[in-house]
């Protein structure tokens, strides 16, 4: 029988804790399995199909989830990773590129800088998207780019919690080891699974477009 009132509320809040330490470790451990860039992309994909059963309250074995979904999403995980990197990577290199322009070509930095920055926060909901809907591989970053056009809300409700979250691990950094990634997709999940949730029509017919 599980304890109710307070002492049930304790025993939740304990009992997430722990799962987003656990969740956090195993994040980090298959990472370096991968040899850091083959691990990362699908440990993260892992690690999200995890924390979107913890935002639902679903009943899961955590160790036999992130490792399945791990193994299963191996290649496609990197490949999804490999497009977000030379995204972000190009759109990086053309943005310092027109920071040292000189000239009329100068102005386009300021557009380059918007994109930039848009692409960026798109790039935080890829996983969500990813893992919340079966969607096509091009569909995958379509859908991700207007739901973060469609919700601002959901943007920033990401950047502002994980920049409080930041300032947190500034004064208390042991959290990185525990914590590190896992509250990070918690905040990114919580976040866009609300969007979902209340848009859910919405979001199926840019799925089916």
């Amino acid at each position: 029988m599980e304890p109710t009132g307070v002492m049930g509320a304790i025993h939740q809040i304990a009992d997430k804790v722990s799962k987003l330490a656990y969740l956090n470790l195993l994040w980090i451990v298959f990472t370096l399995m991968g040899l850091f860039f083959f691990g990362l992309f699908p440990a993260t994909i892992a690690m999200f199909t995890v924390l979107r059963k913890i935002v639902l309250n679903e009943e899961f074995k955590l160790f036999r989830l992130f490792w399945g979904t791990y193994k299963k999403e191996f290649f496609k995980g990197n490949l999804i990773g490999l497009v977000l990197v030379l995204i972000n990577g190009i759109t990086y290199t053309n943005f310092v590129f027109f920071r040292e322009a000189t000239g009329a070509i100068e102005v386009l930095l300021y557009p380059m800088g918007v994109m930039g920055i848009l692409l960026l926060l798109m790039s935080l909901f890829v996983f969500p998207v990813y893992v919340h809907f079966d969607l096509q591989f091009l569909q995958i970053f379509k859908t991700s780019f207007i739901f973060m056009l469609l919700y601002p809300l959901s943007s920033l409700s990401v950047v502002v919690n994980s920049l409080i979250y930041f300032i947190i691990v500034y004064q208390l950094p042991v959290l990185v080891i525990f914590f590190s990634a896992s509250i990070i997709g918690l905040i990114i999940m919580t976040s866009t699974n609300r969007a979902f949730k209340k848009n859910a029509e919405k979001i199926e017919e840019v799925k089916i477009a």
